[in-house]
């Protein structure tokens, strides 16, 4: 394996030094591995029990359908895909959207966060599911993850209104 990488550096610097004059600095680096705390199959899987059904066929987060709850479950999705650290062209091709469709529903998420009861509501619901049901290799660090995310998530609004009351 590392033969190969030598042999492939060497060829290189040899096509680039015949085209250009000089040989290149080639730095080799390793690939940054991903951590990510599940996949996004993984995390699909956790939608399922609020998945909207239309003529006995349970949709998918990637059905193009532009029913409410089918929307929401979608930006709840692209969310928690990105507060994961998924690239945005990432989470878009598993989507089968543009990575511009990510970004919206991400802008959208925040957005139902502040003003919608019942997507709040939702994202509740979810985000408990996952919680629950989700059994990491390395629960401290999980639940660090899902404490992060919680907190990144809850809207504005809610500190506001509380205080208000106070």
């Amino acid at each position: 394996m590392q033969s190969e990488k030598v042999k492939m550096i060497q060829e290189f610097q040899e096509k680039f030094n015949q085209k250009f004059g000089y040989f290149p600095i080639v730095i080799a680096t390793k690939k940054k591995e991903s951590a990510h705390i599940m996949s996004l199959e993984e995390l699909e899987t956790y939608f399922e029990p609020f998945l909207p059904k239309r003529f006995n066929k349970t949709l998918s987060i990637k059905d193009r359908g532009r029913y409410r709850e089918l929307v929401d479950l979608r930006f709840i999705f692209g969310y928690l895909a990105r507060a994961m650290g998924y690239p945005l062209v990432t989470i878009g091709e598993y989507t089968e959207k543009h990575h511009s469709s990510i970004i919206h529903h991400i802008e959208a998420f925040k957005n139902m966060m502040e003003t919608s009861d019942s997507f709040r509501y939702l994202y509740i619901k979810v985000f408990n599911h996952i919680k629950e049901k989700y059994i990491p290799y390395d629960e401290l660090s999980a639940m660090a993850y899902f404490n992060k995310v919680w907190n990144e998530s809850q809207p504005s609004v809610l500190p506001r209104l509380f205080n208000e009351q106070n």
